[in-house]
């Protein structure tokens, strides 16, 4: 093998193993950063992601695309020797040898080229990382992204890299191997016209030159097809990806900023502070031309004898076919189990300030008291509806006056509480509640009189405003000014504003589509 070919192979093996680490690293690191920032803001159901089958699908198209690519480096150095092989190939070598011998040789060749472009490509994706922390470093309520590796990442590039590569030598090596040595010796396997066509357009526009032109192309045209479909692979996967970015942003929109656009305008998270210690609530309702809901959330199971449940839940099988039951182990997923007939039912509980209480109270027409709780009283009828369209019915008879809780730390922890009301309707929140839940709302006076029960809250209290003035980024920044000076510097917290962070999220996926783009 020549200097030239040797050193145009060495490049297309580099670049192959860097490109290839580089899409492996920054996957992983996505998927890496995705489990984090679920296992920071909720509890998951531990099912794979489906990016993760988007990535592998992108990232066997780069393979394929590369193949067609680098393949054309090893059959100009192959085609330089085809006058060797043919005299191997006449004294008694088997193609299969041959073949042999080609891998061998570009395998031994391309070692060291794949291993520093997989290290350059772990070296890119840590750039990469730091970059877009740099980058996103002024964006509110963003969780940093922290650069991390695997063996096995590392593994499956290597083994990517590889196999791309040797793919890319064995196409030409099978075909060098099956011409006959005369073939072989006589090198007839140059660019030739079988038949010389007339271009009319080119020789019109370009003269003799035009035409001759023309009639390379057309001995090249078996070539010129695969540089066409490798372009034709990389258009696609640019495609897929700005694809995937519009569906993700129409996504996003629907289920978060849309759904929730009349929930919240403003949001404080003040962390490691229980609320019943929160001092300045008054002042906090007191802010002009808003609306706010303080809050914090802890959890219990609910006990309900089975013959509680709705006759709408009875008519369609009971929880144990709503919600999975296995009828050999009692035991669902869902969040419900059954025992001696007892339901034990997953129990959020949402622990309002009184203030923000008793205007709840007064919106769903029921009297507030010290002492009580007001059932969200619906279950998802996912016989008749779908996950993304939910139908709900009641979850319980309405004819019970009060509901025992039991500690999710100590099970022998209960406590019955009164019933204030069942409703279907919960207060207005940026919150997403468990299919098969009994969410419980409770006042603070309340929770002060059960939580040696049920043990301790989450260590976050949640602030929830709704401007009823304007609703421009101006005017909600102006919000989460005034209620920042109210919080103090005393506390820790982060303050978010629903257009501010929808402005964000906008410019994260164009920033997004530029980097995919680049590459």
């Amino acid at each position: 093998m020549n200097r030239a070919s040797s050193i145009s192979v060495l490049a297309a093996a580099f670049i192959s193993a860097l490109f290839l680490s580089l899409l492996c690293g920054l996957f992983y690191n996505l998927w890496n950063y995705e489990l984090e920032y679920h296992s920071i803001n909720g509890p998951q159901d531990g099912s794979p992601s489906p990016l993760a089958a988007f990535y592998l699908f992108v990232l066997l198209l780069v393979s394929l695309s590369l193949i067609l690519i680098i393949h054309n480096s090893f059959a100009v150095s192959m085609n330089a020797r085809i006058h060797q092989f043919g005299i191997f190939s006449s004294i008694g070598a088997t193609p299969r040898q041959i073949r042999t011998c080609l891998l061998q040789e570009a395998a031994m060749l391309c070692a060291i080229p794949v291993l520093l472009g997989s290290f350059v490509g772990i070296a890119l994706t840590f750039g990469a990382i730091q970059a877009v922390n740099i980058i996103a470093d002024g964006i509110a309520g963003r969780q940093e992204a922290v650069f991390s590796y695997h063996p096995l990442v590392f593994a499956a590039a290597i083994l990517a890299s590889l196999l791309t590569v040797l793919i890319s030598a064995w196409l030409p090596a099978r075909r060098l191997s099956r011409l006959t040595p005369l073939e072989a010796i006589k090198n007839t396997e140059e660019f030739q016209l079988k038949r010389r066509k007339s271009s009319p357009i080119l020789t019109l526009l370009f003269g003799a030159e035009g035409e001759l032109s023309g009639n390379a192309l057309k001995a090249q045209s078996k070539a010129l097809r695969t540089a066409t479909l490798s372009l034709t692979l990389s258009f696609l996967g640019f495609a897929l990806m700005l694809s995937f970015f519009t569906l993700s942003e129409i996504s996003t929109n629907h289920t978060y900023f849309e759904r929730y656009q009349d929930a919240w305008d403003v949001m404080a998270e003040i962390k490691d502070t229980r609320i019943e210690d929160l001092s300045n609530t008054k002042e906090i309702h007191a802010l002009a031309g808003t609306d706010s809901l303080i809050y914090q959330k802890a959890h219990a199971f609910c006990l309900i004898q089975k013959d509680a449940v709705s006759k709408e839940v009875q008519s369609l099988g009971g929880l144990e076919r709503l919600a999975g039951i296995d009828a050999s182990t009692e035991v669902s997923g869902g969040g419900v189990s059954a025992e001696d007939g007892i339901y034990s039912i997953h129990a959020p509980i949402v622990i309002l300030d009184d203030s923000s209480f008793a205007v709840y109270c007064d919106q769903i027409g029921v009297p507030s008291a010290d002492n009580g709780s007001i059932v969200l009283n619906r279950i998802w009828d996912s016989m008749n509806s779908n996950f993304r369209y939910k139908e709900y019915i009641p979850f319980l008879s309405e004819d019970q006056a009060s509901i025992t809780l039991q500690s999710t730390e100590d099970p022998a922890l209960t406590v019955t509480i009164p019933v204030l009301d069942f409703t279907k309707e919960p207060p207005v929140l940026r919150e997403e509640y468990d299919n098969y839940a009994l969410v419980q709302f409770v006042s603070l006076s309340t929770w002060k009189q059960i939580q040696g029960s049920i043990g301790s809250a989450e260590p976050y209290i949640y602030i929830r405003i709704l401007s009823e003035k304007g609703r421009s980024l101006t005017e909600l920044n102006d919000i989460e000014t005034e209620l920042a000076n109210v919080l103090g510097h005393s506390i820790t917290f982060e303050i978010e504003n629903r257009v501010h962070e929808k402005l964000d999220n906008t410019a994260m996926l164009n920033g997004y589509k530029v980097v995919v783009g680049a590459f």
